[in-house]
């Protein structure tokens, strides 16, 4: 009996990585079901990763001198990632392409991450880490080079309509269907943009955001972790909130209840929401957007601090006042504003009094 469980393995799962790469692409292929996506966006995504998986090959590190085309378990390999990138870039056509699929490996990979995981009928479930070691993705925001030659400076901000658009847009992807965690994901992704436009937060100030630390009787939110709170410099503030921001949070903490001094961003495990999935997120909700060809104008880049600067736009546009503007923001000085303008810092001064004067009443900190 021990030498026929030596000769016949317990699962197929042992010996059949051809079948596991099937089963991950299967997974992948079966999560659009459960997502707003257009039928031609997963069209996209899979014609890109068969080119990939057509095309690219790689050495194959037991048998030197020999190339074969990569699979699954090679783009996940942390320790082929460079190889990857390279092999991408000098076996698909061109670069456009190479980098189009990239992104696309690059979705793929961080799926993977998220739901390791393959199961067929009839087979107990393999996690995939135990068989192919750590999964990861060979791409990053910083891998991808841009573009060289004559273009604009980065837009890196959104006009009013086009910030209506997007808050109309995330506001329609919270579907009453969906399942839990993909509701979840997307109500709160709707109040992270809102919060985000509407007070002109850092990305992780707004992580660090509790229930507590609404005070929606004063119509204030404090502030109390962001930049500075480890090492810099701790910058507590009170940042006024609009009428959305108070409708929108209310929405959420009626569907999702939070006790005072929980975090109101979690994962579905409860924890506190963290800067990579964030910054995840906001890449998916990029290609959506683009796939569902709103008038949106998005340059490479585009990210969450891109927000902040719509804020400080639209603030400036509307003739607030320089003074409360950067204690809103938490800056140190009033000079950063040239930052976020760019090409318009002219144009914004010269609005007169009402940009530049004292705020009537309180103490303008950090003058």
């Amino acid at each position: 009996m021990q030498r026929e469980q030596q000769h016949h393995p317990a699962s197929i799962y042992e010996v059949d990585r051809p079948l596991h790469h099937e089963l991950a692409m299967a997974a992948y292929r079966e999560s659009f079901r459960h997502r707003t996506l257009t039928e031609k966006y997963e069209k996209d995504e899979f014609r890109r990763l068969n080119d990939v998986f057509a095309l690219v090959s790689i050495g194959d590190p037991d048998l030197p001198g020999i190339c074969r085309l990569v699979d699954t378990f090679d783009l996940t390999n942390p320790r082929q990632a460079a190889k990857i990138r390279d092999a991408c870039y000098r076996d698909l056509p061109s670069q456009p392409r190479a980098i189009t699929c990239l992104k696309t490996i690059d979705r793929y990979c961080r799926f993977l991450v998220d739901n390791p995981t393959v199961y067929q009928e009839g087979q107990p479930t393999l996690y995939l880490p135990d068989m192919y070691g750590p999964i990861a993705s060979p791409v990053n925001r910083y891998a991808i080079p841009r573009p060289k030659g004559d273009r604009a400076p980065n837009r890196n901000f959104l006009e009013a309509s086009e910030y209506k658009q997007w808050l109309r847009f995330t506001w329609s992807q919270i579907l009453p269907g969906l399942p839990d965690a993909e509701l979840l994901k997307a109500s709160q992704l709707h109040l992270m943009c809102v919060i985000a436009g509407e007070m002109g937060l850092r990305l992780q100030e707004i992580l660090g955001l509790n229930p507590e630390h609404f005070i929606l009787a004063d119509g204030v939110c404090i502030v109390v972790w962001g930049k500075g709170s480890n090492g810099s410099g701790f910058r507590k503030r009170t940042v006024p909130i609009s009428p959305l921001v108070k409708a929108t949070l209310n929405d959420f903490l009626k569907q999702f209840p939070r006790a005072k001094d929980e975090p109101l961003l979690q994962t579905r495990h409860g924890q506190r929401l963290g800067k990579n999935t964030a910054h995840h997120w906001m890449d998916e909700l990029i290609d959506r957007i683009q796939a569902a060809k709103l008038p949106i104008f998005i340059e490479r880049g585009f990210g969450w601090h891109a927000f902040r600067r719509t804020y400080t736009r639209l603030y400036l546009e509307r003739d607030g006042n320089i003074y409360e503007l950067k204690r809103n923001t938490g800056w140190s000085y009033t000079s950063t504003i040239s930052h976020y303008l760019g090409d318009s810092k002219q144009k914004a001064m010269s609005s007169g009094p009402p940009l530049w004067g004292k705020p009537s009443g309180g103490v303008v900190h950090g003058d």
